[in-house]
């Protein structure tokens, strides 16, 4: 699989540079609007852009071309999961980038290639050639760099576009070095959106949420609960809050021990493991949670019993 090795010497001035090349400021009248807005139109109603993997509530959200997505969980949710595995869905119709600065890449391509062949246990040299064979022309990951500055993640993001990636999941915002500052946090995902609106990129930036307490316990977050500034969620396009529930595990694990349930727990065993919840749509319908199950293979599903987790290897 095809690397971006560490992007050495990238400096801030490169970055400004780039954005200055892309975005020179010009005059426009109404004419020049003519063309875009019979394209919109064509289109219908939104949202707009690549789906994620499943069909259940696929057509009421898109990552869209140009847009900033913040995946937000706790900690142990499941959002590098997710994220790994809309990453193999989109890589059947375009080509995707990973820049992942918490998990190791052999870590990482564990998870991807298990998914993408769709079964659990062990993997041959042969079945991992053919799904590195597949990833070639598909995905391209960034080689994670021992001192992981804003600088390295923007020319990675330059370097991915130059590779003809057209979505990035940025995993996670913690691991890059910025200061305590909001306004730093601020200018650092202004950067990000700049980057995918000059290129088209979809750039899906994970991150995480403060941990639960008191009233909110429990409770499907919402998102006053993303850590950090408040210009996080209001620069994002789009902002999808992952959701496990910690009462509904204990009783599943209760159960697996052979103890019996009383009647009111077991109905709670019903529920979903994950609930990622659709909590910002600039161009769609906001507010709204896609149910999630663990299927085989690491690999979520939109349906507690069958289903298709849509494994990568149906590419």
């Amino acid at each position: 699989m095809p690397k971006i090795s560490e992007i050495v010497g990238f400096t801030i001035k490169d970055h400004n540079r780039y954005v200055a090349e892309m975005s020179e400021a010009k005059l426009i009248t109404a004419d020049d609007l003519i063309d875009g807005i019979l394209e919109k139109q064509a289109k219908g109603p939104g949202p707009h852009g690549l789906r994620w993997p499943w069909e259940k509530n696929q057509d009421r959200f898109a990552f869209g071309e140009g847009h900033l997505t913040v995946l937000a969980g706790e900690n142990g949710a499941g959002k590098s999961t997710v994220a790994t595995q809309i990453s193999m869905h989109l890589c059947a119709s375009t080509t995707v980038g990973i820049i992942s600065l918490e998990m190791d890449e052999v870590d990482l391509g564990d998870l991807m290639s298990t998914q993408w062949l769709g079964r659990d246990g062990s993997k041959t040299a042969e079945s991992l050639a053919e799904w590195a064979a597949e990833m070639r022309k598909r995905m391209w990951l960034f080689e994670n760099p021992t001192d992981i500055t804003a600088e390295r993640v923007l020319g990675a993001l330059w370097a991915m576009h130059d590779k003809g990636v057209k979505f990035v999941v940025l995993d996670n915002l913690q691991c890059i070095k910025l200061s305590t500052k909001y306004d730093d946090e601020k200018e650092f995902l202004n950067q990000l959106a700049a980057v995918a609106r000059l290129t088209g990129m979809h750039i899906c930036l994970v991150h995480h949420l403060r941990k639960s307490s008191g009233d909110s316990a429990n409770q499907r977050p919402t998102k006053d609960r993303v850590l950090g500034s408040g210009a996080i969620t209001n620069i994002a396009q789009n902002v999808l809050l992952l959701w496990a529930d910690e009462e509904r595990q204990k009783l599943a694990m209760i159960q697996q021990s052979g103890k019996e349930l009383l009647m009111e727990d077991r109905k709670k065993l019903d529920g979903p493991d994950l609930v990622l919840t659709v909590a910002k749509q600039r161009f769609g319908e906001s507010y709204w949670p896609q149910n999630l199950w663990w299927g085989n293979a690491r690999l979520l599903k939109d349906q507690q019993f069958g289903g298709d987790c849509k494994p990568g290897r149906s590419l």
